[in-house]
């Protein structure tokens, strides 16, 4: 399957080893609620912070017009990786 891009992950999403090595920490180590008050909670609110304004910049936006659920920040997350790791310059939807 190295040929094929696969974006039909609706339930499931295999993870590209060069995204999962970025997101390792928090899928392994610190899976904290970015929402809870707890000092290491918060490692996970500001990494979603840096996501939204790297996605933000990357599609030419503000990043408080990011308003997604958390899984759905996750997926996209996910994609916006797997395209910077292909160098992907434009997306078409």
């Amino acid at each position: 399957m190295n040929n094929i891009i696969y974006f039909d992950n609706f339930a499931t999403t295999s993870l590209n080893e060069e995204i999962f090595n970025e997101m390792k920490e928090f899928l392994v180590y610190n899976y904290s609620n970015p929402s809870s008050i707890y000092e290491f909670a918060q490692k996970s609110r500001v990494a979603i912070e840096k996501s939204r304004e790297n996605i933000a910049n990357y599609i030419n936006a503000e990043k408080n017009e990011l308003f997604l659920h958390q899984v759905e920040l996750k997926r996209i997350i996910g994609q916006f990786l797997v395209l910077q790791c292909l160098k992907v310059k434009k997306v078409v939807i």
